[in-house]
C-alpha cells in the first residue's frame, strides 16, 4: 500500500540520492539513449517509463546517470 513497484524502488535506489523531485520524474519520461530498442535497422531511444518490464536495462540507465547534472 502506498509503496513503489518493485522494479521502481530498485531504480530509485540506483539512481540515488537527489535534491530535485522533478528530474527523477522527467527522468522517468523522456526517451533514455542507454534504453533502446531496435526498429528496423537502428536503435530508438526508450523513456524508462515505458521500458519496466526490461529491469536490467533500466536499472544499468540509472546508475549511469549517478552522480551526473542533468537539465
Amino acid at each position: 500500500m502506498f509503496q513503489p513497484l518493485p522494479v521502481v524502488r530498485n531504480i530509485l535506489k540506483a539512481y540515488g540520492e537527489c535534491a530535485d523531485t522533478w528530474s527523477i520524474a522527467t527522468w522517468f519520461h523522456f526517451p533514455n539513449g542507454w534504453i533502446t530498442k531496435e526498429t528496423d535497422s537502428e536503435a530508438e531511444s526508450v523513456a524508462p517509463k515505458d521500458a519496466l518490464d526490461w529491469t536490467n536495462d533500466v536499472i544499468k540507465a540509472a546508475r549511469k546517470l549517478k552522480g551526473t547534472y542533468v537539465a
